[in-house]
């Protein structure tokens, strides 16, 4: 089978973990980089609304280049990785396309979880468009079927055992990461409120916005 993946084909991706599960199996696995066809691009990540801007006319070039790229390559499947920069439209021409591939998306997060910014109006307005949409939580099943979407099946989360393995620390090195509470995610008020009720015991924080913590709370200190 040809598979074509609009993602990210850097390193620790789920994307990446994925193709080489894939192409193990046989298949033909090509990419539409995310990082290198749009992000590489931006230069205004610090101005919020100037970067809306840019980023919203990057992701239309994005879009004209996946579904051109899907002309040239034809492939049997679109595996999308949550789907956050492709918008409906595109998904909609690619559908339209002579021997259109099948369209399926695995979402790792909630495409309902506006709090963590995992999504937009685009990924909810897509969800019809997939043949398949793969979900980690059996929770999410219905309000996918409420958004629209043709069929939900459950795919939960895995490993690679390449990576994903036990490493040899130096005793400095312990002691500088260990702690009794590791929580890896990125911020929302709800996990903050939470995780402040441990802030007692030694608690590591790992993961993107945690600079949005009060001034005043007790994990301050905690931030990896």
């Amino acid at each position: 089978m040809k598979i074509l993946i609009p993602g990210y084909d850097t390193p620790g991706a789920l994307e990446r973990y994925c193709a080489a599960a894939l192409q193990s199996a046989g298949h033909s696995v090509s990419f539409c980089d995310l990082r290198e066809e749009l992000y590489r691009y931006s230069r205004l990540g610090n101005l919020p609304v100037l970067a809306e801007a840019e980023i919203s006319l990057l992701r239309r070039r994005y879009n004209r280049t996946l579904l051109n790229r899907v002309r040239v390559l034809r492939p049997d499947l679109l595996l999308v990785f949550k789907g956050s920069d492709i918008s409906a439209i595109t998904l909609q021409a690619i559908r339209r396309l002579p021997g259109a591939p099948a369209l399926v998306n695995w979402n790792p997060d909630s495409p309902f979880d506006y709090a963590t910014a995992n999504t937009n109006r685009e990924t909810i307005r897509a969800i019809p468009l997939y043949d398949i949409y793969f979900i980690w939580d059996h929770d999410l099943f219905h309000p996918l079927q409420e958004a629209g979407a043709r069929q939900v099946a459950y795919l939960p989360f895995g490993y690679d055992p390449v990576y994903h393995r036990p490493v040899d620390l130096s005793p400095a090195q312990r002691d500088e990461l260990a702690s009794d509470v590791c929580f890896v995610g990125g911020y929302t008020p709800e996990r903050a409120a939470l995780l402040e009720r441990l802030a007692h015991h030694r608690v590591r924080l790992w993961g993107p916005n945690w600079e949005r913590l009060a001034p005043g709370s007790p994990l301050q200190g905690c931030l990896m």
